[in-house]
């Protein structure tokens, strides 16, 4: 309840940093959103994509026209010469966008990965709706050619959190370019290119394994393994919060085991007040520590403790001033900002919800439609549902009728998912394994083991459990023909299993 009262208060915060016009020439309306207190500019791409979970859990179509405008100005449409092979950072001093391509704050990486992520994240949420991006698609194949090239060890350069400065080899940056990559080849696969899409995948998981190998920390043996704040510091580390994105927009570019990695690393780093951002100081974000809380398991103690902190400064902290979004963790005072927009970041942990409730209803739907309506015979619970009683049962599941609607809509499942762990489901002890109901009042249940598979009560393949993992060769960005296999084998590989011990998980990347 108390973070329920928090984001009530930052509704007003998000939204009031916008405004909305009439283009007259297009005929649509634009929105722009104002970098509150620290710099006054108009449209930052760094303060729409923290503010963007908020836009797309309740209203994508907002953060489609809030882009149009940078778009416009990105591919030469206005009477701004823009000449730049990456994203531009804003589109003026506010409420003027009249900035010239040598005067914008460069980030480079940051901007164009948080573009191509955005996009793809509204055309999901729009069922693949892109042919607005047709008259910009030139456009967004320089800012993927950018990336390509630019990737996996991004130059000195600035990211969001400039008030650290520039960053040489930064790891987190360099996710956000790579998952960037992944967004753009979403955006083709919407627009029936799928060659190239699967091209620009299969570069993305090639520099992913590439991320890994570059920036893991080996300097001490006792610590826990984790990854560097940039490439080549040993005994540094960062938030890697830009891995959120891969879970909004359901990518498997960076295998799971690098999640629980970080996410076991952060819980010893936490100071009094929270954790920081990263081994500099002890400045938190609180957009970026709730992409972080959101990737933990829904209402675990690691979840809970990072959403006590944000509610624990905004509570607490002596500077009493609209809601800042960056305070030092050891003493919970604000730092910088005042009521910025950015604070829309703390909607995360409610879009990865949405969307996996959203993907487990299709995947039931799926199921559905792929079987005949015959009689239960083999799930039924009680002599309510028998044939005897008129009833016939639709079945879920693979060769077994484990799960069965009915034509009351009244469900029935085999007594196996209720207990999957205690009767090993998933045919291997040591696959962890979880039971999980659908509807409000629980009828529905469904297995889900940690070797990735789903069970409706018949035992997961224990032989999909991947071990190891072997790094592969990047792919050269000459011609996007013939990848559709690297692409296929890369994925395969990926598919680690999800409850795993970090040490195991230490013996396969450290």
């Amino acid at each position: 309840s108390s973070f329920a009262t928090l984001l009530s208060l930052l509704h007003r915060q998000v939204i009031g940093a916008t405004v909305t016009t009439w283009n007259e020439e297009l005929e649509t309306p634009f929105v722009y959103m104002k970098e509150q207190s620290s710099a006054g500019d108009v449209s930052t791409v760094d303060v729409i994509s923290p503010a963007s979970p908020f836009y797309l859990y309740l209203a994508p179509e907002t953060l489609r026209l809030m882009l149009l405008p940078l778009l416009e100005y990105s591919a030469n449409l206005t009477y701004i010469r823009y000449n730049l092979p990456w994203a531009p950072h804003h589109l003026g001093d506010w409420p003027v966008c009249n900035i010239l391509p040598e005067e914008q704050e460069q980030m480079p990486m940051e901007e164009t990965g948080n573009m191509l992520i955005m996009l793809a994240a509204i055309a999901q949420r729009q069922q693949g709706q892109v042919e607005y991006l047709n008259k910009y698609s030139d456009l967004l194949q320089i800012w993927a050619n950018y990336l390509n090239e630019s990737l996996p060890d991004p130059e000195n350069q600035l990211c969001t959190d400039d008030f650290e400065g520039p960053s040489p080899h930064n790891a987190n940056l360099a996710m956000k370019g790579i998952i960037g990559l992944g967004a753009y080849s979403i955006i083709l696969k919407y627009q029936g290119d799928v060659s190239r899409s699967e091209y620009y995948l299969s570069q993305a998981v090639a520099y992913a394994y590439q991320w890994i190998d570059l920036a893991k920390d080996v300097e001490d043996v006792h610590d826990l393994p984790h990854f560097r704040l940039e490439y080549d510091k040993n005994g540094t580390w960062s938030m890697k919060y830009n891995l959120f994105w891969q879970y909004v927009l359901d990518l498997n570019i960076f295998p799971d085991a690098v999640r629980q990695i970080e996410l076991a690393y952060y819980q010893t780093k936490s100071n009094k007040f929270g954790v920081p951002l990263d081994s500099r100081g002890t400045l938190a974000k609180c957009d970026s520590t709730l992409w972080i809380a959101s990737m933990y398991d829904l209402h675990s103690e690691q979840q809970q403790m990072m959403l006590n902190h944000i509610y624990q400064f905004a509570h607490e902290t002596p500077t009493r001033i609209p809601i800042s979004d960056v305070y030092d963790t050891s003493n919970n005072e604000a730092i910088f900002f005042t009521a910025r927009p950015v604070m829309g970041g703390l909607h995360s942990i409610a879009l990865l919800n949405q969307q996996k409730v959203q993907k487990m209803m299709t995947d039931i739907v799926k199921s559905v439609t792929s079987f005949e309506f015959i009689a239960c015979s083999k799930c039924e619970l009680s002599d309510r549902y028998g044939p005897d009683n008129g009833y016939n049962c639709h079945p879920i599941g693979d060769t077994e009728n484990v799960v069965c609607t009915c034509p009351d809509n009244s469900y029935q499942t085999d007594k196996r998912c209720r207990i999957c762990d205690a009767e090993n489901i998933c045919g291997n002890p040591s696959i962890a394994c979880a039971e999980t109901g659908i509807f409000p009042d629980g009828s529905l249940f469904a297995c889900f083991c940690s070797n990735g598979l789903t069970s409706y009560g018949k035992a997961c393949d224990e032989s999909s459990l991947i071990t190891t993992v072997s790094p592969p060769e990047a792919t050269t960005a000459t011609t996007p023909t013939s990848t559709t296999t690297t692409a296929t084998s890369i994925s395969t590989a990926m598919d680690l299993p999800q409850r795993t011990s970090v040490k195991k998980l230490k013996n396969i990347f450290f």
